[in-house]
This record gives C-alpha cells, sequence and structure tokens, in this order.
C-alpha cells in the first residue's frame, strides 16, 4: 500500500483502497477510528472482567464472562 500511495497516502480517500466503500473518510481518519475503537473495546472487556470478578468473586467467571459477550 505505501508503494501505491507513497508517503502521502493518509490524505487519500479510503475508496481508493476499497472501491465498494461507502464512507467518505481518509486512510488516515480510517486508522485512528481502529485505533479508537480498539481502546474502547479494551476498555470495555477490562471494566466488565473487574466488575463481574467484583461481585462473584471467582477469577475464572470473571475471566470467561467478558470473552463470551465479545
Amino acid at each position: 500500500m505505501l508503494a501505491a500511495l507513497e508517503a502521502g497516502g493518509a490524505d487519500c480517500p479510503i475508496q481508493f483502497q476499497f472501491r465498494r466503500c461507502i464512507y467518505n473518510i481518509t486512510n488516515l481518519q480510517a486508522y485512528l477510528l481502529i485505533i479508537a475503537g480498539g481502546y474502547i473495546g479494551t476498555l470495555f472487556a477490562a471494566t466488565t472482567a473487574m466488575l463481574v470478578s467484583a461481585k462473584t468473586h471467582n477469577t475464572a467467571l470473571a475471566a470467561a464472562v467478558p470473552f463470551l459477550i465479545l
């Protein structure tokens, strides 16, 4: 991808990479959305594990519940 878009590829629309994409965003914006979604998902899983652990006092259940939800 770097060879096709060169160093300024972050400003190219994402439609250049994915032809049928309906979103009007750039590659940099898509990357930042992916990073933000991963961070929020990680915080959700950690919070769920801590809440289940605090309520049940069972470490196996605290590890299994977020995994089953995700």
